[in-house]
């Protein structure tokens, strides 16, 4: 239905026409509307799940490209966040490491080397025979960056800076088969944790996993890894056996 009004200060009729949504032009407009809308939340959803994804896989790949790089370690608790033990040492890829010291145990150090496992205390060295390099894997970068392959659910946490370099903060769950399998464990334990990924570099800076035992009565523990002067000038020698 149309009105005819008249402006004031004006001797002009005005008809006022209602819109109406019944034309078949209007309903083309509103259906293409709600399309767009709806392929914009599916790109959105896609990318908020794709997005992190890709950009730990980059940095997977990057990392692992690396000759070799300087770590240090921190092992806590998480419920009282009290620190276990501390360490720090260097890997050349893929299977060469050093650490220092070892369980938090001073003046000891361990060197991987050939697939054989080296210990010192103090100033003397030993070959330990039967000891694989495994069972050293929570002091093992490789298998912290291995671990990223199995994840099964990445998102982003936002930014926020390690020393002066922004970084890509993600969190993660891990695939709990696969990472018994890294970590060469036995029991039904959980993990999840956080990477921080460089902006400008896209490396691996920081890694931290979580570690839920399936005991209630043991506390869950946090291993966390940053890692330094990545294709640095770094050896590793196979130390000499001292004689007993």
């Amino acid at each position: 239905m149309n009105t005819t009004s008249m402006l004031p200060g004006n001797n002009y009729p005005v008809t006022n026409t209602p819109i109406t949504t019944n034309s078949p032009k209007n309903q083309r407009t509103i259906t293409i509307l709600l399309i767009l809308i709806a392929i914009a939340l599916i790109a959105s959803g896609s990318y908020y799940y794709f997005y992190p994804r890709i950009i730990l896989g980059k940095a997977i790949t990057a990392t692992s490209k690396m000759r070799a790089l300087h770590f240090e370690e921190v092992v806590s608790e998480t419920k009282t966040n009290g620190e276990i033990s501390k360490a720090s040492g260097d890997i050349i890829f893929p299977n060469s490491i050093r650490v220092n010291p070892i369980l938090g145990i001073k003046d000891s150090e361990t060197v991987v080397v050939d697939d054989k496992v080296y210990v010192r205390w103090i100033d003397k060295w030993s070959l330990i025979e039967g000891k694989k390099p495994e069972e050293f894997a929570f002091y093992n970068p490789q298998k912290f960056i291995a671990l990223l392959s199995f994840v099964s659910k990445v998102k982003s946490v936002g930014t926020e800076k390690i020393g002066d370099q922004k970084m890509r903060h993600l969190g993660y769950a891990i695939d709990e088969e696969e990472a018994r399998k890294v970590f060469s464990q036995t029991e039904n334990n959980s993990y999840k944790g956080e990477v921080w990924i460089g902006e400008s570099d896209g490396l691996i800076h920081r890694i931290a996993i979580i570690f839920t035992p399936e005991r209630k009565d043991i506390a869950p523990t946090k291993y966390q890894m940053d890692f330094y002067d990545f294709n640095g000038d770094i050896k590793i020698e196979k130390p000499k056996i001292t004689a007993s």
